[in-house]
């Protein structure tokens, strides 16, 4: 995938979009817990209250909590998502720094081991291992000159 700085941008973008609809979820929900203290202050010292306005009450409480919760689970998936597009900007940067000469030498390595490998597999033919293993000094050489440039 060809990592560039539009890409870069459009999740910084997605980023903020989904901020702004959090800090939205937060404002409904510092809405709700302020109605619900006030409920809860009204049924403690609110005297005697009528049996009627009492079940209100408590049934507004329980729709309240309800909502609560709802946002909670919303604002918290909101988090996540904005945690996951975090860890993606950082890998797209992280891949756009990335050069090819790094690419390169990765697979260098890779090559390296499993020659130095197949040269320790005592199943192998012995010219062949001796072989693989020479190679794999070779290639050790290379990616060391590479490392001091």
């Amino acid at each position: 995938m060809d990592i560039t700085e539009s890409t870069i941008l459009s999740i910084e973008e997605k980023i903020h979009e989904l901020q702004s609809q959090k800090n939205v979820l937060t404002t409904q929900k510092r809405s709700v817990e302020a109605e619900m203290a006030e409920i809860k202050a009204r049924i403690r010292t609110g005297g005697q209250l009528r049996q009627d306005e009492y079940n209100t009450l408590v049934k507004r409480q329980n729709t309240l909590r309800g909502d609560l919760h709802a946002l909670e689970h919303s604002i918290a998936s909101i988090n996540s998502e904005i945690q996951k597009k975090h860890i993606l900007k950082d890998g797209a940067r992280q891949n756009k720094t990335r050069t090819k000469s790094d690419d390169i030498l990765e697979e260098l390595k890779e090559m390296k081991d499993y020659y130095i490998n197949f040269a320790a597999d005592r199943t192998r033919v012995a010219s062949l291992r001796a072989l693989s293993a020479e190679f794999g000094e070779k290639l050790e050489l290379l990616i060391d000159s590479h490392k001091y440039r």
